[in-house]
């Protein structure tokens, strides 16, 4: 499979029967022994722990085929751990485009922000969940979401159910990632080592400290939002001014 980042990327963590933790397959028994199942409720098959072999490496297997959603369940999944360890998260460089120029309009520098609460919660029409952190400001608590993007892309309709209750949301760019990773070690790239650094605690706390800006971005956020119109409406009202004035000089100058 060319696509390094699609549906039968190994999955490395299962979810535990007994405790219903997440468990990496290196700390569960072989086999069907294992007792764990795929980490997305919606998938729930039971998975086979691979984790006996030299040459390929360890990793779960479901039972009865792939699932689709299992990586983002996951990799969610591990991005909530990490952030409610570290109890901070870093937000984008925050920009609009201004018009007339298109060029970016800078609003906020890149910061990492403490966060007062981190849960997950579901996406409508999405089939893995997003996780919302609140941040205390100055007027009170703002809620944004962080949504990690794999193997699925946030679609419009995603971002408009999500912005209903959000003051931003920001796409957590692991495609991205895994691509950038890809291009780093050349055509003789090795993908079950890609497999195990994307699913590793380690990159999640790169990704969410700030480590790697570029592949943290803004779907939507309502501050720039609100900026961009009014850039916009003052634009518009300055041309039409200054059609008026023209008009007016073009009058006061009479024919030619």
């Amino acid at each position: 499979m060319s696509d390094v980042w699609g549906e039968s990327l190994p999955i490395l963590y299962g979810r535990s029967t007994a405790t219903g933790e997440l468990v990496h397959v290196d700390d569960a028994p072989n086999g069907k022994a294992c007792g764990c199942v795929c980490p997305d409720p919606g998938c729930e098959q039971p998975l086979i722990a691979r984790n006996n072999g030299k040459k390929r490496i360890h990793h779960f297997a479901h039972i009865g085929g792939t699932c689709a959603w299992s990586a983002e369940y996951l990799l969610t999944e591990l991005a909530l751990e990490v952030i409610s360890e570290r109890g901070r998260i870093w937000f984008p460089g925050l920009s609009y485009e201004a018009p007339g120029t298109h060029l970016p309009e800078m609003i906020a520098k890149g910061m990492e922000l403490p966060v007062s609460c981190a849960e997950k919660i579901e996406v409508k029409g999405r089939k893995a969940p997003a996780i919302a952190v609140e941040i205390r400001t100055s007027r009170g608590c703002a809620r944004y979401v962080f949504v990690p993007e794999l193997v699925h892309a946030l679609g419009g309709e995603q971002i408009a159910s999500l912005r209903e209750e959000c003051r931003g949301i920001v796409r957590i760019d692991l495609r991205g990632l895994m691509r950038e990773m890809k291009t780093l070690e050349g055509k003789h790239y090795d993908r079950e080592e890609l497999a195990v650094r994307i699913q590793s605690k380690k990159t999640m706390k790169d990704l969410l400290s700030g480590k790697c800006q570029r592949h943290l971005d803004w779907v939507w956020n309502a501050k720039a939002e609100e900026l961009s119109d009014q850039a916009r409406r003052a634009y518009i009202e300055r041309k039409e001014e200054e059609r008026r004035k023209a008009e007016e000089e073009r009058e006061r100058k009479g024919p030619p």
